[in-house]
């Protein structure tokens, strides 16, 4: 698996989902261009334009608002995975005298990026009040 790095790629993702606001608007905007269309006498050919243009729009914003709403929402952390005792002896079979600690994945520089960015500012104004430490020591005491 090899990096691949773009020294001028840079993204704030902790930020508020501007594309989300512009897709709403104007899906907003076609919207009203139909209803305006329905209750007009005026010719029916600009509003349809009016509605395909921004459909089009609303379109070329929509997978960066996607990304960007996965991207916070996976901030929120996810419920601990737990591995039965099998599971664990098949992973260890050839370093007994090691210990496992999971999978985890390759990091790359963007990801240090996003600690810094994380770093900066409050996070809980991103994933709200209850943090991933309550979480963990929820399932510790056996709570759901």
């Amino acid at each position: 698996m090899t990096m691949s790095y773009d020294p001028l790629a840079y993204e704030m993702p902790w930020r508020p989902n501007y594309e989300k606001n512009a897709v709403a608007g104007w899906l907003a905007a076609s919207g009203a261009a139909l209803a305006v269309e329905q209750v007009s006498t005026m010719p029916p050919e600009p509003f349809y334009w009016m509605t395909g243009i921004c459909g089009v729009m609303a379109m070329a914003r929509l997978p960066k608002a996607i990304k960007l709403h996965l991207l916070q929402k996976h901030l929120k952390g996810r419920d601990l995975e737990f591995i039965s005792i099998a599971e664990l002896q098949k992973y260890i079979k050839d370093t007994p005298d090691d210990m496992w600690l999971g999978s985890g994945f390759l990091w790359e520089n963007r990801h240090a990026q996003r600690v810094f960015e994380i770093l900066k500012r409050d996070w809980t104004s991103i994933v709200g009040r209850e943090s991933t430490v309550k979480k963990v020591v929820r399932k510790i005491q056996g709570k759901k």
